[in-house]
């Protein structure tokens, strides 16, 4: 799993480089990246790309980012997140799922788009949400769970994860 924005000092190629590595070793590759660092390990074949909704308005239509956060057209990002999962799925064979906060995850199951549910919970501390959602997608996803299941799971222990003050302490 590849995930968050590279500190400052590594080369610009350190994401593909590691995504490379990844696919040589032959094991399941899921970015979590955004920008330049996504587009250039997608050759790589991931088999899931889980940006939230922010990070794929910056790598598709930084134009529009700006629109979206203050309230936007949820038609046109509906319609951004369907084009984009459908070309994931067809050229690199890779899931995308888009989550959003409080709002319901949105997901292309390699025909159409999908949303699941956001349970509402008592946030105390949201840091470490997104690695926790990413876990459960993985985790999931090597028991042979369905992309939908996936999601659940990942939504799960991005909750559980969100309820806790230390990031991380979702057991």
């Amino acid at each position: 799993m590849l995930s968050g924005t590279k500190a400052a000092g590594f080369p610009p190629t350190i994401m593909p480089a590691m995504a490379a590595r990844t696919a040589a070793a032959k094991k399941r590759l899921i970015l979590d990246i955004k920008g330049r660092d996504l587009l250039e390990s997608l050759p790589f074949r991931p088999s899931v790309i889980k940006p939230n909704l922010e990070e794929l308005l910056q790598t598709y239509a930084p134009e529009k980012a700006t629109t979206w956060r203050s309230g936007g057209d949820e038609k046109a990002m509906r319609d951004l997140v369907a084009q984009v999962g459908r070309e994931y799925k067809e050229k690199y064979g890779a899931w995308l799922v888009v989550t959003r906060g409080s709002l319901p995850t949105l997901f292309w199951d390699g025909e159409r788009l999908l949303e699941h549910p956001v349970n509402p919970v008592e946030v105390l501390n949201p840091i470490g949400s997104g690695d926790s959602f990413n876990v459960g997608v993985a985790t999931a996803l090597e028991d042979g769970a369905t992309i939908a299941e996936a999601v659940a799971e990942g939504t799960r222990l991005g909750g559980l994860n969100a309820e806790r003050l230390k990031p991380g302490s979702i057991i």
